[in-house]
């Protein structure tokens, strides 16, 4: 099973994917936003190749982790489902974004093991 696809489905363990989306329509706009400015790392692939998960957390940030593959949609999801992986290098990026400020903080690839 390539990488990708083992992190897809790791990724889906963790998070319960059939429950994880709910209806946030601010949180949905500074996403739209975000996206739109968004640069990924080089090695990236496109952003539409990615299902995108992203949480509000307490501190007034969007974290996010985009993971190759999957439904490529749009999760926005509470804190305690946004996916845990640490490696896969640019098939797993992590986004930190100032929601009040409406800036991207850092863009990174994950690591690889």
């Amino acid at each position: 099973m390539a990488l990708a696809t083992r992190l897809v489905f790791f990724v889906f363990l963790l998070t319960g994917c059939s429950t994880v989306r709910e209806l946030d329509s601010d949180m949905a706009s500074h996403v739209k936003e975000l996206e739109r400015g968004l640069t990924l790392p080089a090695g990236a692939s496109d952003i539409s190749s990615y299902t995108r998960y992203y949480a509000r957390t307490d501190a007034g940030m969007l974290s996010g982790v985009l993971v190759l593959g999957g439904d490529m949609g749009i999760h926005l999801v509470t804190l305690d489902k946004l996916p845990v992986v640490f490696d896969g290098g640019c098939s797993v990026i992590r986004i930190e974004y100032e929601y009040e400020a409406r800036r991207v903080l850092s863009v990174s690839c994950s690591g690889l093991a």
